[in-house]
């Protein structure tokens, strides 16, 4: 599972909150978690802040897309 989706599911909000929080668009976030794009170094960077470092830029570089089930 991606860490931006166990973040998610784990406080219980939806990806348009955390997009809100994050500044970066819903359909970004759900192609992200789902292994279709990855973020970028500035995108990856509100992604650590916003979280708190809950979400740390190493979890968001070695995460690996083989690991999505549909």
């Amino acid at each position: 599972m991606h860490p931006i989706l166990a973040y998610i599911e784990g406080r219980r909000i939806t990806q348009a909150q955390f997009s809100s929080r994050v500044g970066i668009s819903k359909q970004q976030i759900n192609n992200v978690v789902r292994g279709r794009s990855r973020l970028s170094m500035p995108s990856a960077l509100r992604v650590v802040t916003a979280t708190g470092g809950e979400i740390s830029l190493a979890d968001l570089a070695t995460w690996d897309p083989e690991e999505v089930t549909e």
